[in-house]
């Protein structure tokens, strides 16, 4: 079929052949530097993928006589007449298209939120073929989920990667996932939270034996028998998946079906896991290895843990000595007086705790690069944060108050920001804006009284010439002349928002995204969202 545009499927085909091939080189030349603030020129291989999408979804409703009515294909087709359907679709259009390019096709309109579950069903139905090695769905109405889980099952050879986070398969359609598990054994990433169960556990444990990364994350149904399945054949056997396994995320929030007893027969199994996810008993978990001797250290990287005591922690260190990431969720005081033994934490996530407590300890954390606080009690003292020299992410939430006891240090590596639900003073904030010169994420709850006249001057001095997301939920006294100069003075900038609360008219507001349309801005206001 002719397209609008003047190219026929089967010339995107051969042009997508050769851009597959020098793919890697093309956006080097065309990207379009020398002007920041327009959108870049997309590259030749990702400016052919839209144009065959557009090419693609004109002609299968076309050639189906779709339209926005969801249910219309299953009313007017039998199955076998889709089917015939589908196949002549996939001799027009798709002839001697690459494989990397129908799978980077069936992505981008999987991707498509805005799109009808119809015209996806249908990418389904013609793009994914036995060659595919990921398949992320998104969210479709529940009745298409056998459909689409029936193709898959019908051709998983070579799938790799398969992300089911939308799909809500419940009660007897339980039986597609048993059977994509048990067919599709090359898979080394499986994401399915909230739907797994001790059954599906069973068939991945057995089936599924080369899975490093596995998200079973808030599934209230998976209980200790589950594991067992997981890391034990019927014939009581260690599964293969056991020495694969890298990544396991289980639990969420009130789930407290699995007790750390149980999961240290996982980590014993399991010797390479390294990450348990939300899993917030690990402190618990390594205090029991901790005493038993015949357990040797775990090579977990991250804890999450709910309550820990000093023993916890001591144990922790023990029995977990690649540690980099932690959350300590509501830690007793001696506790917290511990973490001078984590000295090559790299990220620190801490909730209801002293920080007079916690500072000092921390001082030890000489990598430290994240810190997050929540339910912080006390001044924070923005200088003692300063002299966390290679920190890059800092995230302040509901804590008391933000202070500063001086003013000579500066953030030379930070690039995101996130302050909400937490006093703080003008000369706090002015002096991170005028000493992070790095910073690219900045995210605030307000934004005081700072004015045009105290703002205008620091951008104009580059201090935030790397912002490329700007969020302030309320600065009252930032006018047109700050949006102006944000604008001028940050090149990188990507998203805006949210005005609707700063000093402009709703006129003001509708001229800036009249402005940003008709300039070409790769900038998103957020405000025309809302």
């Amino acid at each position: 079929m002719p397209s609008s545009l003047g190219y026929s499927p089967l010339k995107i085909a051969h042009y997508l052949h050769w851009l597959v091939n020098r793919r890697s080189s093309a956006s080097k030349y065309d990207s379009r530097s020398e002007m920041p603030k327009l959108k870049d020129v997309p590259s030749l291989y990702s400016l052919a993928i839209d144009v065959l999408e557009d090419e693609f979804v004109q002609f299968v409703k076309e050639e189906l006589c779709l339209q926005s009515d969801e249910d219309q294909l299953f009313c007017i087709y039998s199955p076998e007449i889709f089917s015939s359907y589908v196949e002549m679709v996939k001799s027009l259009v798709l002839t001697n298209v690459p494989v990397v390019a129908r799978q980077d096709l069936l992505d981008h309109i999987l991707k498509k939120m805005d799109m009808s579950s119809t015209v996806r069903y249908a990418a389904v139905e013609i793009l994914y073929e036995s060659d595919c090695k990921r398949f992320i769905p998104g969210t479709f109405p529940q009745s298409y989920h056998p459909m689409i889980l029936s193709k898959v099952i019908s051709e998983c050879q070579s799938l790799k990667f398969i992300d089911l986070t939308y799909f809500w398969v419940r009660g007897t359609d339980k039986r597609y996932l048993s059977q994509l598990f048990s067919n599709a054994r090359n898979l080394t990433s499986i994401v399915i939270p909230q739907i797994c169960d001790d059954a599906l556990l069973s068939v991945i444990g057995k089936c599924c034996s080369n899975v490093s990364f596995l998200d079973i994350q808030n599934s209230v149904n998976v209980t200790e028998t589950g594991i067992d399945n997981l890391i034990f054949s019927d014939n009581g056997s260690v599964n293969s998946i056991c020495m694969s396994l890298v990544v396991f995320k289980i639990g969420g929030p009130r789930l407290t079906a699995i007790s750390p007893s149980k999961m240290t027969f996982l980590l014993k199994f399991a010797p390479f896991l390294s990450n348990l996810g939300p899993y917030a008993y690990c402190g618990r978990l390594l205090g029991i290895m901790n005493e038993d001797l015949k357990h040797q250290p775990t090579n977990l990287y991250y804890v999450h843990d709910t309550y820990t005591t000093d023993n916890q922690m001591i144990a922790i260190e023990k029995m977990a000595p690649q540690l980099k990431g932690v959350y300590f969720d509501t830690p007793s005081d001696e506790a917290v007086s511990h973490l001078s033994l984590f000295k090559g934490l790299m990220k620190l996530k801490i909730r209801k705790a002293f920080w007079i407590d916690i500072f000092v300890p921390a001082l030890q954390m000489e990598n430290l690069q994240i810190l997050e606080l929540i339910n912080i009690h006390g001044n924070i003292d923005l200088a003692h944060i300063g002299k966390f020299w290679h920190l890059q992410k800092l995230v302040i939430y509901h804590c008391d108050r933000l202070v500063s006891s001086d003013f000579t240090y500066h953030f030379k590596n930070l690039n995101f920001l996130e302050i909400y639900y937490t006093e703080y003073f003008d000369n706090v904030l002015l002096h991170i804006l005028t000493h992070s010169q790095n910073l690219e994420h900045l995210s605030l709850g307000y934004f005081g009284t700072i004015s045009d006249e105290e703002l205008i001057p620091i951008l104009s001095f580059d201090k935030l010439i790397n912002l490329e997301k700007l969020w302030i939920a309320r600065a009252e006294f930032l006018s047109w002349m700050s949006v102006a100069a944000i604008l001028d003075y940050c090149p990188k900038l990507k998203s805006i928002g949210r005005m609707e609360n700063w000093n402009l008219t709703k006129g003001e507001l509708e001229k800036f995204g009249e402005m940003a349309r008709f300039s070409n801005w790769d900038l998103l206001f957020w405000e025309f969202f809302s």
